[in-house]
């Protein structure tokens, strides 16, 4: 099964998720657990859409790869957001 990291930050009442591997696939809901449950939705319809139009489904990197992406992980460093697996 293939998991794409997302990237999760916020704050109560607005939370967002990003896909470093998926170039305009975001997600968002009221609370941290809402967005990652909307995530999965996100991450499924973008692979589909992408599918359907054609192009080739970027390759999910690995935990350690996103990691060492400085600028993937420039928020997550801080302590503003963090990392999920959807």
């Amino acid at each position: 099964m293939t998991r794409y990291i997302g990237i999760i930050d916020g704050e109560d009442g607005a939370y967002g998720v990003v896909f470093p591997d998926l170039p305009g696939c975001t997600s968002a809901g009221a609370t941290a657990d809402e967005a990652a449950h909307n995530a999965v939705d996100a991450v499924s319809l973008w692979v589909a859409d992408a599918i359907a139009s054609g192009e080739t489904v970027p390759r999910a990197r690995t935990l350690a790869e996103i990691t060492a992406d400085d600028y993937a992980m420039a928020d997550v460093r801080t302590g503003r957001a963090a990392l999920i697996a959807v």
